[in-house]
């Protein structure tokens, strides 16, 4: 059994299970539940920006994937933040000229070295969720 609590959160039950693929032992259930929790809390901020030409302005190079960028952007409330760019789309359209879609998620959805704030069971092991 893997267990994480989210402590940014406000507490409320709300639990979610997920079956293994194969058999696990505790320790490979709690590396699981981290990822589980990094890859979530990663996917639910993301953020689309398209940006004008192919090229960063900072290098002259394409934009790429896996590149982490900072961000701040005052109206999404982001202020210098380091996102990762998750999917780069260059467009040619009729009025705007050459654009670039760019998606940028979370840095904790890819990064596995960063600590999950998570919260051990203090539960015996009775009950269904023990």
């Amino acid at each position: 059994t893997g267990y994480v609590v989210d402590l940014s959160m406000p507490r409320r039950t709300r639990v979610t299970v997920i079956m293994a693929e194969t058999a696990a032992n505790p320790g490979q259930c709690e590396k699981r539940a981290a990822w589980e929790s990094r890859n979530r809390f990663g996917s639910s901020r993301s953020i689309t920006y398209r940006v004008q030409g192919w090229l960063q302005k900072s290098n002259n190079l394409p934009w790429a994937i896996n590149s982490k960028v900072i961000v701040t952007d005052p109206k999404n409330g982001i202020d210098g933040e380091e996102w990762l760019v998750e999917r780069v789309g260059f467009v040619l359209t009729n009025t705007g000229g050459s654009v670039t879609d760019i998606d940028l998620v979370n840095k904790a959805k890819y990064d596995m070295k960063e600590p999950v704030k998570m919260k051990k069971s203090t539960s015996t092991g009775s009950g269904i969720w023990g």
